[in-house]
């Protein structure tokens, strides 16, 4: 009879569990789901079209300068932001500076804004092939940012971010 009690039980006591976890995932992302259109990896980046070359060798040093940002917004309410810089100057001494951000995010429907909360940021910066890296967990700021999505005249979808005063950049979908 024990038994036959312990197999009726099962399908509730699945349920049970199901409905747990339910629960517990609706809670962990209450507040901060996004839209669908916004979860993804957005994409920006810029080069100068100044090369540096080594006239003696005849080798490519690289553009003077290059910048890249990129955006993932995940579905579960966390995010990953990278930056990358590159500048050189003369010659062969380049700076370089990599910063990664992982944390939360907030998104509020009616502004259409979001808020990144970063609980991790790892930097790194070579100046001239020297390195310094570092790794914060305390004193990480906030980021709002004003989101847009929009449609550019080659009908590729973008996503319009502003984050203060003057216009908004645009970033691909990558």
């Amino acid at each position: 009879m024990k038994n036959k009690l312990t197999r009726a039980a099962r399908p509730f006591v699945l349920l049970a569990l199901i409905f747990t976890w339910v629960s517990f995932k609706n809670i962990s992302n209450e507040g901060n789901a996004i839209p669908k259109e916004l979860v993804g990896e957005w994409q920006y980046g810029t080069a100068s079209m100044t090369e540096i070359w080594d006239k003696p060798t005849n080798t490519f040093l690289g553009n003077s300068f290059e910048l890249s940002v990129r955006f993932h917004f995940k579905a579960d309410g966390t995010y990953e932001e990278y930056f990358v810089a590159g500048s050189r100057m003369i010659g062969s001494c380049r700076i370089n500076i990599f910063n990664i951000s992982y944390g939360t995010l907030q998104y509020d429907a009616a502004t259409k804004r979001i808020t990144t909360i970063p609980n991790r940021v790892k930097n790194k910066f070579y100046n001239c092939g020297s390195l310094s890296q570092s790794e914060k967990t305390t004193e990480l700021k906030s980021n709002t940012y004003e989101l847009k999505p929009a449609v550019v005249a080659n009908g590729t979808k973008v996503l319009e971010i502003k984050n203060g005063p003057g216009p908004a950049t645009i970033f691909y979908k990558k």
